[in-house]
């Protein structure tokens, strides 16, 4: 499979032959700005692409033939058919990744949360025998005292000796990680996690300079004990062993995604190299994590037992690191929105925007933010999974072959799947896509009722004619394949879809009513989760996930912005007090036993009229 660099950064990822720039971008944690829907008309996601592949009629008009002699082409107009090196310029992010670092600064972050200082001292004498700690902070902190954990004074006498007192000083604040060898500084890693209740992925990260050396991504393996995180607390409640299960699952999975991405990045290196960890989570995922009982979010008043950001040893979180090295939480708002969405809101820059911003983010819970001017207000929803694959009857996470984009174009349905793989089943995007398909057909009513198979309405395409089919039954709508290997969207799937979409609509509105605003009032919605790479506008829309009345051109895909924010706490000390700033400000909305939200979601199920 052809492999994508984007500079800079050097962050590198497989592509699927003939893939859209623009998905494998977003795939790599890159959402690019497309104000145009991936169109090609508004040059917006230009970015300088080596070899350049032949620019299509759209880039000829937008770029011109000076920005195509550059190399500039549209990320959503090119296709990937060989390793491609691609720099992206800071105007065609969504939101910029560059507030991580500095410039100035040689590309580090502008605050760094761990120093990398090389030093040179005089050695001990006489006339001059200082210990060894005072010495150090001499040379690297400007004679400010330093603090160093037990296992790091240990090993300090030896590792000044060994280089005759020089060397690399790791430090966190007045804390000394390590003392290094000499140029060492790209020894020092760390590792961010986004942990969601129905997957988790996570970055190796490079502290001095903030670029992605590795990811890594599975289902959550609590699953097993529940897809929801009323399940989990429920299992957590039974006692502290079932508490300890649920606990274990995750962190043994970050300390095996670890490992996988020190092995992909570096080979076989030491897990001494990493010095620090985040993990971003809703309020129950962050709970369970720390092994702290959840069992009061989950009835009224949905008390957690802290929302601040909590910070441990990575040894007491069974993560396997260096021996100084921490964890620590994204703080959380309220039971219902944790600091995955602290993170989202950081790297989105929400609490940055003036007019009025819709975030929102997909996922397992629904969780939306109405930023008007720099005011925040928050609700969530209880969307359920439906939109990252679980209880689909073939869905699955936005991993490779999931169908994340299903079209009607020149007389056949085109779909496309993650990495170009293989089709082996269907994402929240596709999900999406195909029920937007089938309303516009007449296969679909707006109450969600699938066409019988025979009694399909005059005029349909050829395309789309003998594609409901009898599937275990019910009827159902064949997306792929042939017998055992078909793909389907049966009339429990469309269910599905009608719960999680109307929560979500149900709660933008109630947020929108309660500021007395209404959603030709927004002028831009942000849409986050791990449900694909890149969404349908107009098919958002038209499946009612969203309010009619927005502006399709202010719908924007942010991908993992929550991923994004744990790497920027990660590696920058200014950006994890920001977080903390903004879980502060933040003012939460409880819908629960509110009768104008329970009519507000009746009638979002309801999919829109033509």
């Amino acid at each position: 499979m052809p492999r994508v660099t984007f500079n800079p950064g050097a962050r590198t990822i497989e592509a699927g032959e003939g893939e859209l720039l623009l998905k494998v971008a977003a795939r790599a944690g890159l959402p690019l700005r497309s104000p145009c829907g991936g169109k090609g008309s508004c040059g917006k996601c230009a970015v300088v692409v080596c070899p350049a592949p032949e620019p299509t009629p759209h880039e000829r008009e937008a770029l011109g033939d000076e920005g195509l002699a550059l190399g500039l082409r549209c990320a959503c107009q090119a296709r990937i058919t060989e390793d491609t090196e691609v720099d992206v310029p800071t105007e065609a992010l969504l939101y910029d990744e560059r507030i991580l670092v500095d410039a100035a600064s040689g590309g580090r972050p502008a605050v760094p949360a761990v120093r990398v200082v090389e030093f040179e001292l005089a050695e001990p004498s006489l006339d001059d025998p200082v210990d060894d700690l005072r010495r150090l902070a001499a040379g690297v902190a400007g004679g400010a005292a330093l603090e160093a954990p037990l296992e790091v004074l240990r090993r300090l006498p030896a590792a000044l000796r060994e280089n005759s007192f020089r060397g690399s000083a790791a430090v966190e604040g007045r804390r000394l990680l390590a003392v290094l060898p000499p140029g060492s500084a790209d020894r020092v890693l760390g590792a961010a996690f986004d942990l969601g209740t129905t997957t988790l992925a996570g970055a190796l990260v490079s502290m001095v300079s903030g670029d992605v050396l590795a990811t890594s991504s599975r289902a959550n393996p609590q699953g097993v004990l529940g897809d929801d995180v009323i399940t989990r607390s429920d299992h957590a409640r039974k006692g502290q062993a079932e508490l300890d299960e649920l606990r274990a699952k995750v962190t043994s999975a970050f300390d095996e995604m670890l490992g996988e991405m020190l092995a992909a990045a570096l080979g076989d290196p030491e897990r001494g190299d990493v010095y620090r960890v985040s993990v971003a989570g809703n309020t129950v995922m962050t709970h369970l994590f720390l092994g702290v009982s959840p069992e009061h979010i989950a009835v009224v008043p949905f008390t957690p037992a802290a929302t601040g950001g909590v910070r441990l040893p990575a040894s007491e979180a069974g993560i396997r690191a260096s021996g100084s090295a921490s964890v620590m939480t994204l703080p959380c708002v309220a039971g219902y929105i944790g600091g995955d969405i602290v993170g989202g809101m950081l790297a989105a820059g929400v609490h940055e925007l003036h007019g009025v911003t819709l975030y929102i983010d997909i996922g397992t819970n629904g969780e939306v933010v109405l930023a008007r001017d720099g005011d925040l207000y928050a609700c969530s929803v209880a969307a359920g999974p439906a939109f990252e694959g679980a209880r689909i009857s073939q869905g699955m996470r936005a991993a490779a072959g999931a169908i994340d984009s299903v079209k009607l174009e020149g007389g056949d349905v085109l779909l496309s799947t993650v990495g170009g793989a293989s089709a082996c089943g269907i994402c929240g995007t596709g999900l999406i896509d195909t029920a937007a398909l089938l309303l516009e057909s007449g296969l679909l009513d707006l109450y969600g009722l699938l066409a019988e198979p025979g009694a399909e309405p005059d005029g349909l395409p050829d395309a789309l004619r003998g594609r409901m089919v009898d599937h275990d039954g019910k009827a159902a709508f064949r997306l792929s394949g042939e017998g055992d290997e078909a793909i389907h969207l049966t009339q429990k799937d469309v269910r599905e879809l009608q719960l999680a979409k109307g929560a979500v609509a149900a709660g933008v509105m109630t947020l929108l009513g309660d500021l007395d605003l209404g959603p030709a009032d927004v002028d831009s919605v942000l849409l986050a989760g791990g449900f694909g790479t890149f969404v349908d506008r107009e098919n958002v829309l038209r499946v009612g996930l969203l309010p009619s009345g927005i502006d399709p051109s202010c719908i924007h895909f942010v991908g993992n912005a929550a991923a994004a924010g744990a790497r920027m706490t990660l590696v920058s000390e200014s950006h994890e007090r920001r977080a903390e700033e903004i879980a502060r400000a933040v003012r939460y909305v409880e819908l629960s036993g509110r009768a104008d939200f329970q009519m507000t979601f009746a009638d979002a199920m309801l999919f829109p009229e033509a």
